[in-house]
């Protein structure tokens, strides 16, 4: 769920708290140190390589890699984090690379539920702890590979967000909505796609999901463009936050009106809630997905904990609440 960024600091705190909680030391090395927050074990060093699938200049990621660098700081995680660009040979190769150093974890989101099987299962299979975060495969073998899931229940998210659409009366009957999404061959757009289908069945309605790519400029060139060629779309949810971030933008420019919703968050996303051109976001807390996986990584090498799965949540922010958090979309939400 939504928290205030009190509740981050708080989150923070008590991962320091639970290391300094636990029992007797193993056999790697000592106990919590209660006074520092530092791990005992044979964590504080370790290397972990931290694989993002986007490119670096991705805005959602800036919170993740927040929390993943504050995590590492204070568990004393050597970290390393990368960008593949959204390119899968990038990233096969950077995990590939990363297991064959020696590498003592690896955080890595996984949007193909195939794409990634042999090198994640090759970094398992040596030893390597895998920790998945923000998105992650949700059939096949390379589930078997991975230790656990920081980040979003996308189908449950999808569903949420049409819903809050359907029952606000803003999807007209039969409608097609528009549905853009940076890569809709990504699982989190399958989910949140498959979600949305599902509320939207209520009234007829269907998405339309059109590719965008990461990149804000292709991403509402496309967005007008869809707009200019079907003058009749009333509805937009963008299944991701690029999509978003630009809807308002390529709606003004095609001279349309559609009600919009989506998902995520930017400084752009939050003045565009402020002042009513954006109706709502699914929020999912980006820095808790970095800081969470990481967390759980050093402990783990630590002392043999297992990683377990977070739901990091699917809260609606709209013009009710987004005050509490505007200053803070981008480098925690």
């Amino acid at each position: 769920m939504l928290r205030k960024a009190s509740s981050l600091v708080l989150a923070a705190v008590a991962a320091v708290l639970l290391t300094s909680c636990m029992g007797e030391p193993n056999a790697a090395g000592g106990a919590p140190n209660a006074a520092t927050g530092k791990l005992g074990g044979t964590a504080h060093g370790k290397k972990v390589t931290f694989i993002v699938y986007a490119d670096q200049s991705t805005p959602f990621f800036n919170p993740v890699v927040n929390g993943a660098r504050a995590a590492a700081k204070v568990y004393g995680i050597n970290l390393n984090v990368e960008y593949s660009n959204s390119n899968t040979s990038t990233q096969v190769n950077q995990i590939e690379t990363a297991t064959a150093s020696g590498v003592s974890g690896l955080a890595v989101s996984i949007p193909s539920n195939t794409a990634y099987t042999k090198s994640i299962c090759a970094a398992h299979a040596k030893g390597i702890p895998v920790v998945a975060f923000n998105v992650t495969a949700t059939a096949g073998q390379v589930r078997n590979c991975v230790l656990s899931y920081v980040g979003q229940n996308f189908e449950q998210a999808g569903y949420q967000a049409a819903k809050q659409l359907v029952d606000a009366g803003k999807v007209p009957h039969g409608a097609q909505v528009f549905c853009p999404v940076e890569d809709p061959t990504a699982v989190y757009a399958s989910g949140r796609a498959a979600g949305a289908n599902r509320a939207l069945k209520a009234v007829g309605a269907k998405c339309d999901v059109v590719s965008t790519s990461f990149d804000l400029a292709q991403a509402q060139t496309t967005e007008t463009q869809y707009l200019l060629g079907h003058q009749g779309t009333k509805v937009i949810l963008a299944l991701g936050q690029v999509p978003l971030q630009v809807a308002p933008s390529a709606t003004k420019a095609a001279h349309t009106h559609a009600a919009i919703a989506g998902f995520d968050l930017s400084q752009q996303i939050a003045t565009s809630i402020e002042n009513g051109s954006i109706l709502a976001t699914i929020e999912q807390q980006p820095y808790l997905q970095g800081y969470y996986s990481v967390t759980q990584l050093a402990l783990n090498l630590a002392y043999g904990s297992t990683p377990s799965d977070v739901n990091t949540g699917n809260k609606i922010v709209n013009s009710s609440n987004v005050r509490q958090i505007a200053k803070l979309a981008g480098t925690v939400y």
